[in-house]
């Protein structure tokens, strides 16, 4: 599969004239909670031709494509990637961390990421992922219906504020290495290893009266965490700007 989606980003480039500088896997493949019927959720990062950004209009920042009923393919402009990036946006975070690169340009990826760093904010990101949590909650609460994913989209968020709060970085894409590190109770552990075991076996409904608990308990002790984090903001706009600069200067000559 792997060759498909980069045949299909190489004809991306050409049909929109576009240069892809980073593209990656992000969802349930990245997490490590797929199954084998899982889509395959393609995301890049592109530039165009100096030209373009020179339009009064610039037009649209995104490229989406379903190249058939399991592969969606999205991109964004480097511009929008990297004013994103500069509020800790999660999502481009998450990109740049995926541990499934079908694409790169290891130059650029490496500054990405030494960016990223600069840009990451554990308040910001820490209430993200906090708020992310309680509304999956608060869906479960009122319908059960895919609740094996609503359990996973609940516990991604919780584990990842336990290792933003705990590191002051951007979390581990695999979500089982991450509940490991932080419960060693047998029986938690059971519980979720029971609950993987669905999502990848392609159940869409799953419970567990001790995840519940452990979730309810976790989650106000999380946000009470979150107010000892000091909101960090790193003035980055002029290091951006002139990344921006360099790479699409750069990209005309190539």
């Amino acid at each position: 599969m792997n060759l498909t989606i980069i045949k299909a980003l190489k004809k991306l480039e050409e049909r929109e004239n576009i240069k892809i500088l980073f593209a990656c896997e992000s969802g349930s493949r990245a997490w490590g909670t797929h199954s084998d019927k899982s889509d395959y959720d393609v995301r890049f990062i592109y530039i165009r031709k100096i030209n373009w950004y020179l339009q009064l209009y610039e037009g649209s920042e995104t490229i989406e494509e379903t190249l058939n009923a399991r592969i969606e393919i999205i991109g964004w402009d480097l511009k929008k990637s990297l004013k994103l990036l500069q509020k800790s946006n999660t999502t481009i975070l998450e990109w740049i961390h995926s541990p499934i690169v079908y694409l790169c340009d290891e130059v650029f990826t490496t500054k990405l990421k030494e960016f990223a760093d600069l840009a990451f904010s554990s308040s910001s990101t820490i209430y993200h992922y906090v708020n992310m949590a309680k509304k999956n909650l608060q869906s479960l609460r009122k319908e059960e219906k895919d609740s094996t994913k609503r359990y996973l989209n609940i516990l991604r968020p919780i584990v990842n504020c336990l290792w933003i709060v705990e590191y002051g970085k951007m979390p581990i894409s695999n979500i089982t290495s991450l509940f490991h590190h932080y419960l060693n109770d047998p029986v938690m552990i059971n519980q979720f290893e029971l609950l993987i075991q669905a999502k990848k076996g392609g159940y869409r409904y799953f419970k567990s009266q001790q995840l519940d608990i452990y979730i309810e308990d976790i989650i106000p002790i999380i946000e009470e965490k979150v107010k000892n984090v000091q909101h960090k903001h790193t003035y980055l706009t002029n290091t951006f700007n002139q990344f921006f600069i360099e790479i699409v200067t750069n990209g005309e000559e190539s």
